[in-house]
C-alpha cells in the first residue's frame, strides 16, 4: 500500500485550535500546548516589567528596544509564539497593524516548563537561529532540576553547548547577563 503524504500544517489549521491552547507551526507540524499556568504567566509578566523599565522607559530611540508578550511570529514557514520577544526599537519602528510580526526579534525568552521543553530547547532555538536572533536566554520552570534558573545562550549553539549565565540567579546577576543590554558580557 502507498504511504500517505501528510500535509503541512496551514495557518488555516492554527486558527483553529481552540484559544485555550497555544499553537505552533514547527517545521510543518502544528504543534499545541496548554496556555501558561499562572506562575509561568506571572514570571514572565515580572520579566517584561524590568525589561520595559530599564529598555524602554526614558531611553531615547537609539536605545530603546520594544518587549512583547506572547508574539506570534511568522517566522519564514514556521509560527512561534516565545514567553517574551524583544526588538530595537529602530526595527520595529511601527506598531504592527497585523495579529502577527513577520520581523524576527533581535532578543527572545523562553519560560520553560514540561509541556514546552521539547519544543523550546530543540527545533524553536534552530528556529530563532536562522530567524537572526542574536541572543536568547532560557528561564527555566518552577518544575525539576532547574526549578528557577535562568540559562542564557546563542541561539545558533547546540542544545548541549548552551552555556549557563554566570553569577548565579540573583535578581542582579540575571539583569546584568541576561537583558539585552549593550554592554552585557552575555550579549
Amino acid at each position: 500500500m502507498a504511504d500517505l503524504a501528510v500535509r503541512p500544517a496551514s495557518y488555516r489549521d492554527l486558527k483553529a485550535v481552540s484559544e485555550n491552547l497555544v499553537a505552533e507551526i514547527i517545521e510543518g507540524a502544528l504543534e499545541t500546548h496548554p496556555r501558561p499556568r499562572p506562575r509561568h504567566a506571572r514570571a514572565a509578566s515580572r520579566l517584561l516589567a524590568e525589561l520595559m523599565n530599564k529598555f524602554e522607559c526614558g531611553l531615547d530611540r537609539a536605545e530603546s528596544w520594544v518587549f512583547i508578550k506572547e508574539p506570534e511570529l511568522h517566522l519564514e514557514r514556521h509560527v512561534v509564539v516565545p514567553d517574551l520577544a524583544g526588538w530595537r526599537a529602530e526595527r520595529l519602528a511601527a506598531e504592527p497593524e497585523d495579529s502577527f510580526i513577520d520581523i524576527a526579534p533581535d532578543w527572545v525568552c523562553e519560560i520553560i516548563t514540561p509541556s514546552t521543553a521539547r519544543l523550546d530547547r530543540g527545533p524553536k532555538r534552530r528556529i530563532y537561529a536562522e530567524a537572526g536572533v542574536r541572543r536568547s536566554p532560557l528561564a527555566f520552570g518552577a518544575l525539576g532540576r532547574d526549578a528557577g534558573s535562568v540559562r542564557g545562550f546563542r541561539p545558533a549553539m547546540a542544545a548541549s553547548e548552551h552555556r549557563p549565565a554566570r553569577g548565579g540567579s540573583s535578581r542582579r546577576s540575571i539583569r546584568r547577563r541576561l537583558l539585552p543590554a549593550e554592554r552585557s558580557s552575555f550579549f
